[in-house]
């Protein structure tokens, strides 16, 4: 168990959160590149406004508002 107390060294922390840091970073990565990525739009505007949908028994209509949006 001599390898164990290498994580209590310096040296050991620093490697230990080097190879954390690096599993983060695989985990929370962009995956798509290229043309494989799909991006998912709503409808025109024009397609959708002043009409009535009907969705689990319940009717819906929807009204462009503009907004303003922080960057």
């Amino acid at each position: 168990m001599a390898w164990f107390n290498f994580i209590y060294t310096d040296i050991g922390r620093l490697i230990s959160c080097f190879i954390i840091g690096l599993g983060l970073s695989l985990m929370l990565r962009n995956v798509c590149n290229g043309p494989e990525c799909v991006v998912v739009e709503g409808p025109p505007i024009k397609d959708v406004e002043d009409k009535v949908f009907k969705f689990d028994e319940k009717c819906y209509s929807y009204k462009a508002v503009a907004a303003s949006c922080d960057d």
